[in-house]
């Protein structure tokens, strides 16, 4: 398998204020993400906000599971720097990021069907 460069080219990584989001909710997110908009935020600021309040969602759910130290993130938002970046910096732990990202689930999902069959 040839790894993929994905890269970390992001907008979101050359944010250079700090955006905070008051809702968890996709909905209301994307309502306020209008209203920054509106107010002239920058770009790069606002998809480093949306990338936080997303990275708190992530957090949240995995530390419900039992977060541990140095993770792997995988599927789409392992090829997203940004999104990538704001976990690392919510809770200073390594992340591991696998070459296919987008991969791993539907390999992970094979090999539990193999072992069934």
């Amino acid at each position: 398998m040839i790894a993929k460069n994905y890269g970390t080219k992001s907008v979101a990584l050359a944010d250079k204020i700090i955006i905070e989001f008051n809702t968890g909710c996709a909905v209301f997110a994307e309502s306020e993400a209008i209203s920054r908009i509106a107010e002239g935020i920058a770009k790069e600021d606002l998809l480093a906000a949306l990338h936080r309040a997303l990275a708190a969602q992530i957090h949240s759910l995995a530390e419900r599971l039992g977060l541990e130290k140095d993770y792997a993130l995988t599927g789409g938002g392992a090829c997203n720097p940004g999104l990538v970046k704001a976990l690392t910096e919510l809770n200073g732990l390594t992340i591991s990021t696998p070459p296919e990202p987008l991969l791993t689930a539907a390999l992970g999902a094979a090999l539990i069907a193999g072992k069934k069959v």
